[in-house]
């Protein structure tokens, strides 16, 4: 028990030892960088020759950077790993300014100002369509909220500037909030609230999904904030503001508060971190049971997980103590539906609840809904009386074993002969509910009879047509 307890440690401290990331475009160095969410161990993944890498975005699934890099001549959009090995091109002739992903779907979107539209592609660049063109203006931030399949925008009017939304093929498109000029844009769909950078006095603010409810939560001073990103698992905003003299990256609570500077003189231009709206955080679709031969049987299914280290499974009998009775594994990172189970035997009779605490890699957690079970394992042999009683044609009986034994229960005649088997076979230790359907018989009385290998007893019903 104690080796087992020790690798467990080191297993939660290997995790540790991996923190997670996020990336920013910056024109300091026209380049791409990663750094862990506390701005510490940052890193150059790549640098633009002649142009202005710009929109920056990661596909959490498959460990991928999208990002785009404006070159006066060659505008393209490009990805790479986390550490900026394997750097391919993926469109190229594309002015892209702001560039999101749904790994899920197998999607990126993104905004240009070639033709001042919103576009969508595979992840590989292929199957390039054009959501929305705008007619006056500039589109520029764009986000996803993969939980309901939609796209956030911005659309920068030269008189008339709003935030949009539409469905991932363009249509069912809605203005949300209007004269307002959004720079970028970042959802939680999780609780219902989005959050975007203006310039229009210089602030990052806050809003529900449909756009009403704004909230200020920060005002620069002398610059722009410019980048978003959230972090939906820590309830974080990350933001850039780019001031004349001083820039930097910062993040804040939701509501503004707790706010800090995390990099400082950088002038970054989009952000990104491991946690953001495009990273769909575990989602558990189903959680039941079953009971069977004295156990309950947990099941449990997720239609898709991001860094998902595990699941413990909790339990609390009579309403006593949560404690954990057992782990299993998770897939990590998944787009398809996964299933899982656990069994849990030898039970004596009690009310029983379970519940799963999903964990991620880095060591956050929640916990499903709670299933409670009522085990009533009967302590005696007992055959209980049919009903109804009379009956015509079919009526019920009730019994009881208190251990697995072999049953068998059979009806009479009045003259004592076995006319008809209802039952004969092992069965474990419970209650049974038994329909006799005596349809073809005449009316008149007949005995039904539970025996086991060492109990026996006999009921009287009465058929009457």
């Amino acid at each position: 028990m104690k080796a087992i307890l020790v690798v467990f440690f080191l297993l939660l401290l290997n995790v540790s030892l991996f923190p997670q990331k996020m990336f920013y475009s910056t024109g300091d160095d026209y380049s791409i960088k990663s750094a862990n969410f506390d701005g510490s161990n940052g890193s150059t993944l790549y640098i633009s020759a002649t142009g202005t890498p710009k929109g920056v975005t990661v596909d959490v699934l498959n460990k991928k950077v999208y990002f785009s890099d404006n070159h006066f001549s060659v505008a393209k959009i490009m990805r790479s790993n986390y550490d900026g090995s394997n750097r391919e091109d993926i469109i190229s002739s594309v002015s892209a300014i702001s560039i999101t992903v749904d790994p899920n779907g197998g999607k990126i979107f993104y905004t240009t100002n070639d033709d001042y539209s919103l576009k969508s592609a595979n992840l590989d660049g292929s199957g390039i369509a054009t959501l929305y063109t705008s007619a006056t203006g500039t589109p520029e931030g764009v986000t996803v909220d993969i939980i309901n399949s939609k796209i956030y925008f911005t659309d920068n009017h030269a008189t008339v500037s709003k935030i949009m939304k539409c469905n991932y093929d363009g249509s069912e498109l809605v203005s949300l909030v209007n004269s307002v000029k959004a720079l970028n844009i970042a959802v939680d769909p999780l609780i219902g609230k989005m959050f975007f950078t203006t310039n229009d006095d210089y602030s990052l603010k806050s809003a529900n999904l449909d756009g009403s409810g704004i909230n200020v939560l920060y005002i620069s001073a002398t610059g722009t904030p410019n980048g978003i990103s959230v972090d939906i698992t820590n309830n974080k905003v990350y933001f850039t503001d780019n001031h004349g003299t001083v820039l930097k990256i910062m993040r804040c609570n939701y509501d503004g508060t707790n706010r800090s500077d995390i990099i400082t003189s950088t002038k970054a231009i989009s952000i990104v971190n491991e946690n953001f709206e495009g990273a769909l955080p575990v989602e558990l679709t189903s959680f039941n049971y079953t009971f069977k031969n004295n156990s309950i049987n947990l099941n449990w299914e997720t239609a898709a997980e991001v860094n998902n280290y595990g699941f413990e499974i909790e339990r609390n009998i009579n309403n006593f103590e949560w404690g954990k009775i057992g782990f299993i594994e998770g897939h990590g990172n998944s787009n398809s539906p996964k299933f899982y189970n656990y069994s849990d035997s030898d039970l004596e009779n009690g009310v029983y609840q379970y519940r799963l605490k999903q964990i991620d890699n880095d060591g956050t957690f929640k916990f499903s809904n709670i299933i409670e079970v009522n085990v009533n394992i009967p302590t005696e042999f007992l055959l209980t009386q049919n009903y109804p009683n009379p009956f015509n044609p079919s009526t019920t009986i009730t019994f009881s074993i208190p251990s697995k034994d072999f049953v068998k229960v059979s009806v009479f005649n009045s003259l004592g002969e076995e006319v008809k088997t209802l039952m004969n076979e092992e069965k474990e230790a419970g209650n049974y509910n038994l329909e006799i359907n005596m349809n073809g018989f005449s009316s008149g009385v007949y005995y039904y009879k539970l025996s086991t290998t060492n109990n026996s007893q006999v009921r009287k019903m009465v058929l009457m047509k």
